[in-house]
């Protein structure tokens, strides 16, 4: 039951993962906010499929390596996928939110 839990929680991260790709790219082309990455911002300027390729592939590869490392310390998994999957709710949420406020400010004015 353990495995099935871990499994849920490295999906949502991965899915989170690229929900931030998304409503940062869409916060980006709205004008109002730019990239402070330095990694991210010269992919941004390369293209922003680059930073697509690099968000699924960093995600599939946290989640092969807790997924092969939850037999060995299941305890340092516990831990550090809930706080990865932490971090990203409070991620997405804070650019969810902005995104929604820039959108209502841009309908008043």
């Amino acid at each position: 039951m353990r495995d099935v839990w871990l499994a849920i929680k490295l999906a949502l991260i991965f899915l989170l993962n690229l929900a931030d790709y998304f409503l940062t790219r869409e916060m980006i082309h709205s004008g109002l906010v730019r990239e402070v990455n330095p990694v991210m911002l010269r992919l941004f300027y390369l293209g922003p499929e680059y930073i697509l390729a690099l968000k699924i592939l960093s995600g599939a590869l946290f989640f092969s390596y807790m997924w092969n490392l939850r037999k060995k310390r299941p305890r340092m998994v516990q831990i550090l996928t809930t706080a990865v999957l932490a971090f990203f709710v409070l991620l997405v949420a804070y650019l969810y939110l902005n995104l929604t406020y820039v959108r209502v400010i841009e309908r008043l004015f």
